[in-house]
């Protein structure tokens, strides 16, 4: 299994980035990496994702959303054939701190294609969520 976490401190209650991050009309408005996710939200459904990661194509997926913890968790799983082939488990999570909240934003990758994900390409993803990160926190600060 592979892992890729990294989190940000947003001055705002986890109430307020609650409300930016689960607010999927307005994505596009603020989030570079994730600029498109469309479906209700609710646990065990499914959504569509878009994906444009820089210096790529951009891509759809359809992750089923497997824990929505108002204010404080979002996490969805989604799968490339079978498990056993690959899957990845995203993840926000909203902690309160004295001055605001802490998000945890990660991801974790299993089966046998992860073989195929060096050092290089995990590093990007920390680049790549480290960029949302800053996307979150910018509106999360900016429209509260």
């Amino acid at each position: 299994m592979k892992r890729v976490e990294s989190e940000t401190e947003i001055s705002a209650s986890p109430e307020q980035v609650w409300s930016v991050l689960t607010d999927f009309r307005k994505w596009p408005q603020w989030n570079r990496v994730m600029p498109g996710l469309e479906g209700e939200l609710i646990e065990g459904g499914r959504v569509e994702l878009k994906l444009a990661v820089p210096g790529r194509r951009t891509s759809w997926q359809k992750p089923r959303l497997v824990r929505v913890a108002e204010n404080r968790e979002l996490r969805w799983y989604d799968q490339v054939l079978h498990p056993k082939v690959f899957v990845s488990e995203h993840w926000f999570e909203l902690e309160p701190t004295p001055n605001g909240c802490r998000v945890r934003h990660g991801e974790r990758f299993a089966g046998w294609l992860t073989v195929f994900m060096g050092k290089k390409t995990l590093e990007k993803t920390a680049r790549i969520f480290a960029l949302m990160n800053r996307d979150l926190k910018q509106r999360v600060e900016d429209v509260t």
